[in-house]
């Protein structure tokens, strides 16, 4: 299995620090989710992560430094990428930018929580990205996280990373009136 490519490395690694923001103590999420660190969930917390934070469950999380914290973003990259290379035959054929925003969602709702977003996939099997990029909007997780996901929308359609905050691009805007008539 390949290392992860250390471009998408650091863009996942810059934009989930801004997305998730950092915080010391458990804090219940926009979802209700008791959540510490950069996005960290007792749900997506590893035993491996527990034992190194001297800890035997989540219930004994307090507090947790801007260092470990780190650490532990850094490890979620590393283990989604892997997870899916090891879930999705499909994933280690992609260019940089689907892997990123694959990631990305990863990171967000799992693995598993991706896996629902069957049609998504059938269209990044298939290279047709701009479709994956509007079917990506018809799901809840958009309904959740707009922002987040009308970026890596964008990102999936356009192919590269530095994309605008806002509106959609030419092609993606076609393809979602069409499917809106």
């Amino acid at each position: 299995m390949k290392p992860l490519n250390s471009i998408i490395f650091n863009e996942l690694y810059s934009n989930l620090k801004e997305q998730e923001s950092f915080s010391s103590i458990k804090y219940l999420c926009s979802e209700g989710i008791e959540t510490i660190g950069y996005g960290k969930t007792k749900s997506s917390i590893r035993k491996e992560q527990l034992t190194w934070l001297g800890v035997s469950s989540w219930d004994d999380i307090v507090e947790v430094s801007e260092a470990q914290a780190d650490r532990l973003l850094r490890e979620d990259i590393e283990y989604f990428h892997t997870a899916c290379e090891n879930k999705f035959d499909w994933f280690r054929y992609q260019q940089l930018s689907v892997k990123y925003v694959v990631i990305n969602i990863c990171f967000n709702i799992g693995v598993s929580g991706f896996s629902k977003f069957e049609n998504t996939i059938e269209l990044i099997k298939k290279r047709a990205n701009h479709e994956a990029s509007v079917e990506m909007l018809d799901s809840k997780w958009f309904e959740d996280v707009k922002g987040r996901a009308l970026r890596l929308s964008k990102i999936m359609a356009c192919g590269h990373f530095d994309v605008p905050s806002i509106g959609l691009c030419r092609e993606e805007y076609r393809i979602f009136r069409k499917r809106v008539k």
